[in-house]
Order: structure tokens, then sequence, then C-alpha cells
């Protein structure tokens, strides 16, 4: 085998930026990306999904494709249980040692507690999905609760859950203030606090919203500008859009024509983050919704772009509602460039055993390789003949000889001669004595 080094003029680094364009559908308590529904293997019978609304710190969470199994409108970082029998899946494991590596789920009293050696294990497969956040406009958060009833001290909000009156409305929003105010150069509505828009202004921590959030697996290094566009529908009836029309991250209601609120601001994106906040407070519908859209009995029964993608109750117009979201991502794909050359008068011979006469014998060699063995005996024939494969552009004329070998693929080795990566040519390339060839190849890091 013949081993060539890169030279300095042979490696390339570079970097492609992509736009993976990705697109969202809510409806009925599910969610679907990009048109894609996931379906369980044979192996998996019962466990099924499940979704909805969950109570976290903060507010309501729509964990959207929370299941056992990868469900629809989730992406998967590793599919090594597709289809595996339920007690026979794959987990991930860790040993504690004096790294003090573990997972996110393992607290750290117990891995405090834990003694060196013992083993911490996660079940696959780790997936994401969008999940959204909706924070109160009252003095407190709201939070899942089934038994709330109407009081004069703790009436229940808009969605019917009971309000926490002792609970700060701003921490969750607090937290994004510098990030809010490094944006103000794209948009005078990321303002934290303005006076600006209407008689009142705003208040982003007193301000009724929700909250979007988005993986970085979905996009990468940060959302494209101008590529965020949202629809909300009611019974198949597009009552509203959103667009990022000016790329610089104003979500304005562009449509349909006649719509309530059309040219005015419903939200925000936060680029790098991630993340989509939404306040527009007025009903697209122009009223035609009728009843109560959130299933509650409060003034504000009307839909709106803060409700995108919250789930109501069965019996309530949010029943009928349905949420659409597109957006693409800046993804950087570090990219290395390698040219292996195969120069002029090498790489002719081949260790194949088809490059030889099988029937060759000369001299004292009778066996058909022309090789002799024995207990302690392996000599080669020095005198083998290769196979003739040129042949001649004249007729009953046999051409004179000339080594050739067909190249199929081709190693890359580290500096201790271990193998990490093989290139295969979809179709053998020939090489003569003659030939001097180049071969481009492409390694996305």
């Amino acid at each position: 085998m013949s081993y060539y080094r890169f030279g300095k003029d042979d490696l390339f680094y570079s970097r492609l930026k992509t736009f993976p364009k990705n697109e969202f559908w809510i409806t009925a308590s599910n969610i679907f990306l990009n048109n894609e529904q996931r379906f369980r293997g044979k192996l998996y019978p019962g466990a099924e999904d499940y979704g909805g609304l969950s109570t976290g710190s903060g507010g309501i969470v729509l964990h959207l494709g929370n299941s056992a199994d990868l469900s629809s409108g989730s992406i998967s970082l590793y599919e090594m249980n597709v289809d595996r029998p339920f007690l026979s899946t794959v987990t991930a494991s860790v040993v504690k040692s004096g790294e003090l590596e573990s997972f996110k789920t393992v607290t750290t009293s117990s891995f405090n507690e834990s003694e060196y050696g013992t083993i911490f294990s996660t079940q696959y497969p780790l997936s994401s999905s969008i999940s959204i956040q909706f924070v109160s406009a009252s003095n407190g958060l709201a939070i899942a609760d089934n038994n709330a009833t109407s009081s004069t001290a703790n009436p229940p909000d808009t969605r019917g859950y009971k309000q926490l009156a002792a609970v700060s409305t701003t921490r969750h929003v607090d937290a994004l203030r510098n990030i809010f105010d490094n944006y103000t150069t794209l948009s005078p509505h990321y303002q934290f606090s303005s006076s600006k828009g209407n008689d009142t202004g705003w208040e982003k921590d007193k301000q009724a919203m929700s909250f979007i959030n988005i993986p970085s697996i979905f996009y990468g290094s940060s959302i494209n500008k101008g590529s965020v566009r949202l629809r909300f529908y009611i019974t198949g009836t597009l009552l509203g859009e959103l667009k990022d029309e000016k790329q610089n991250g104003e979500l304005i209601q562009v449509g349909p024509n006649g719509s309530g609120g059309s040219g005015s601001v419903a939200g925000l994106v936060l680029y790098n983050e991630g993340i989509i906040t939404l306040t527009g407070s007025w009903d697209p519908s122009n009223g035609s919704v009728t009843g109560s859209f959130l299933g509650a009995d409060a003034d504000d029964r009307a839909p709106a772009w803060k409700y995108f993608g919250l789930l109501g109750t069965t019996g309530s117009s949010v029943a009928t509602a349905s949420y659409h979201m597109e957006f693409e991502g800046v993804n950087y794909v570090p990219t290395m460039t390698m040219h292996a050359l195969a120069p002029r008068g090498e790489l002719n011979h081949s260790n194949n055993p088809t490059f030889v006469k099988y029937n060759f014998t000369s001299g004292s060699f009778s066996s058909g390789s022309g090789v002799t063995t024995g207990s302690a005996t392996f000599i080669q024939n020095p005198n083998i003949e290769s196979v003739a494969i040129n042949s001649s552009s004249f007729s009953s004329h046999s051409a004179s000889y000339e080594s050739t070998t067909y190249i199929s693929r081709i190693g890359i080795y580290d500096d201790f001669d271990n193998l990490i990566g093989v290139a295969k040519l979809a179709t053998p390339i020939r090489k003569r004595e003659k030939d001097e060839l180049t071969f481009r190849l492409k390694l996305d890091v």
C-alpha cells in the first residue's frame, strides 16, 4: 500500500452557509413538522402519544410532541431505538469519575451523594420540539388548575386558570431585558418600556404575551431575517397572517384583506435566541368568531395573536383553531476539501488477486496462482505476470503491455496510520503509468 502525505496546497478549509427551512402545524393538540407524520413501529403496542398543557415554573407551557416515543413535531438527536422492543431500548450512560460529567436530569445533590463509579443513565430518544409559554398580564402567572372556580379574591383568568397573585410575572420577561435592548437598533418596538405606539405605550414586564421557544437544532446559528411567517386559522379560514416583511424583527399583520389590525405589529423575533414574542391583543376576525374563543366566561373572549398556539377546552372556538409557523435558519457548516494526487508512473500495481494471471506457471512453480506454500514456506514467483487488460484498435493485433489499475477507493489516515475515513468512487477510474490524477475529497465537519 502506498501512503502519501497531504501537502500545504492540498488542504482547503471553508464554511458553507445554509438556510434550513422548517414548517410547523399546530392543530387539535398535535404538532406536525414539515408535513411529516411519525408512525410507531410494530413493536410498540400501547403507550399512546400525549401532549397538551403541563405546568411549568412561570406559566402555562405547551410541550408539543411530548411522549414516551418520538412523536410528530419532534426531531430526534439519535435514531437508535427505531422499532425496538420496549424492554430492549438503548440507553445512554455515564460513569461518575473525576471529570464530574453527568446528565442534566441528574440533580447536583444526588450526583454529589453518589459514589465514584456510579452509573447514571438516560432514556432515548433525545428529542426537541418547539414549546409555547403564555405569561399573563396580571400580577401573577397562570398555572393549570382543573379545579379553577370563580371567586372574588382569586378569579380565573381569561382561559379559566386561577391566578397566583403572590408570584411576580416579571422574572421570565425581565430575564430578556438586556436582549430586547440589544435589538433596539433594528426597531423601537424592542424597547422594554416605551410611550410610543398608543396613548399608554407598553411595559413588557406588564404585558400579556406568548413566547414561542425554538431549539437551535431547528435553525442553527440564528433565524434568518425576513423568513418568519405565522398564520392563524379558525375552522380552516385564515383570520390573520404575520410576516417579518421589513427584516427587522417586526411581525406585521399583512393579511387577509380587511382583517382587524392589518399593518400593526403583533410581535417580535429574537433572531439569535430562537424566540418569538407575541403581544398582539386585537381580534383579527373583526368579531366574526362568536362565543368564547378561550372557553372562559370572561371579558376577553376574542381570538388574539397573544394566544397563538394555545390549546383550549372542548366546546370553545379555540378547539377548531389551527396555527401555522414557518421560518428559515442560518446554519454554518465547516468544510474541508482535500486533494489526493495519484502521480504519474505510480499506483500501477494492485494486491488484488485478479491483478495477476491465475493459471500462470513458470519453472518450478506449478500452482495456479504462481505461489508455493508449505508449513514453513511462502514463495512467490518473481516472474509472475500481470493480466493485460489493454486492447488494440487494430484487428488481430495485440497491443503492447501497459501496467493499468483501476482506483475504486481512497483511504484517509491519521499521523499514527489509523484509518479514519474512506472515500469511495461511484465508478472505478483507470490509472495508466502515463496518467496523473487528482481526486478532490470534500468533508463536512
